[in-house]
């Protein structure tokens, strides 16, 4: 809890502070990760700490706390996921189609918009009982999400897990792919240019023996 705590607000203020890294519009999609991974932390891991120690006493006995720390640890968990897809789906634009896609302002701030968006609506069904409500779990420690009906639980599954972590293994391996792809392309090229000026250079007249083993002993 300390870590994520410490470490996401060095993220924040050091993106924040440095002119450079806020200019960069995909750096304001790490921003709100860690704003959400943040949130996580002071919302879920502290009343799970308190619960430790009250065995959940605390958080049976009041209500209101409970649903607020359900709602609040619900939406930055499921504001989490799509932000992490959004990093990955910008950084293909970047690297794989960024003739096509170069980077956006606006096209980061509607992903930033929609992240946020998702969090927010699904807690907000929770917390208005029309599907699940927020109870106080003995195995998590603190208020989470209560399923009234297995298919819900079944689709918020399959949504983001089965979508989110297969989407983003298979964005990295397409932007793994390419870079292999252009750096053997750029290697080949350089091999070519190389050879170009060797053949060049040897047919040049009247080179000496001692200046052809320094442009031999340069190319290598």
């Amino acid at each position: 809890m300390l870590g994520a705590i410490l470490f996401n607000i060095l993220v924040i203020t050091t993106i924040l502070r440095v002119r450079s890294l806020r200019q960069n519009y995909h750096n304001m999609l790490v921003l709100n990760l860690s704003f959400a991974d943040l949130g996580v932390a002071l919302t879920s891991m502290t009343f799970s700490l308190v619960s430790v120690f009250d065995s959940g006493h605390f958080l049976t006995t009041h209500d209101g706390v409970c649903k607020a720390n359900g709602f609040f640890s619900t939406m930055f968990s499921y504001t989490n996921f799509p932000v992490i897809l959004s990093i990955a789906t910008d950084r293909f634009l970047i690297v794989v189609l960024s003739k096509r896609f170069p980077p956006n302002r606006r096209r980061v701030f509607v992903m930033i918009v929609v992240c946020w968006l998702v969090g927010i609506i699904i807690a907000s069904i929770a917390s208005a009982g029309l599907v699940i409500d927020y109870e106080y779990d003995q195995s998590t420690k603190h208020c989470t999400r209560i399923w009234g009906i297995d298919m819900f639980r079944i689709i918020s599954s399959v949504l983001y897990l089965g979508v989110t972590i297969p989407g983003l293994i298979a964005i990295y391996v397409i932007i793994a792919y390419f870079i292999r792809k252009e750096g053997l392309s750029l290697q080949r090229h350089q091999l070519s240019s190389s050879m170009s000026t060797l053949r060049s250079l040897s047919n040049v007249p009247n080179r000496s023996v001692m200046d052809s083993g320094e442009y031999v002993a340069y190319f290598l």
